[in-house]
């Protein structure tokens, strides 16, 4: 089951999506029952998934191309992609403010940082992180990272 991918290593997996739990199920809390009666678990979104994975900006279709470092930022996360916040604050619709730059309210602002968010839920995704060239509008001056 693990194959020579894994070289010998049984506990640092390629992402934090991945465990070792009961065969055939999904989730199921506790450890494995007996000797040999335990698999690989990836709770890590199936590209099949195109409800929730990646459509963020209409809720029923792909937000196009997918997150890259160093290069233009998903059209989905342009300055241009805004909503209103009790008629005062402009914040973008697909992305949140990282912890520690900005002011603090978890909305993604002009002149902060912040992470794309191509997926509804708390799964935004896992790899190399990174920063995109972002594209100002209404919001501008916005370090994106994904």
């Amino acid at each position: 089951m693990l194959g020579n991918n894994y070289g010998g290593d049984w506990f640092n997996f390629e992402n934090y999506y991945r465990t070792w739990g009961p065969n055939n199920t999904f989730l199921t809390p506790g450890g494995c029952p007996s000797a040999g009666s335990c698999q690989l678990q990836d709770n890590s979104l199936a590209l099949a998934l195109t409800v929730i994975r990646n459509t963020s900006d209409s809720g029923n279709s792909s937000n196009g191309a997918n997150f890259a470092r160093n290069v233009a930022c998903p059209a989905a996360v342009h300055g241009n992609k805004t909503l209103l916040h009790i008629n005062t604050t402009v914040y973008m619709k697909n992305a949140v403010e990282i912890d520690g730059d900005g002011d603090g309210d978890g909305l993604c602002e002009s002149n902060e940082t912040c992470l794309y968010t191509p997926n509804f839920g708390a799964y935004q995704g896992h790899g190399i992180f990174g920063q995109c060239t972002f594209t100002n509008g209404t919001i501008t001056g916005v370090k994106m990272f994904g």
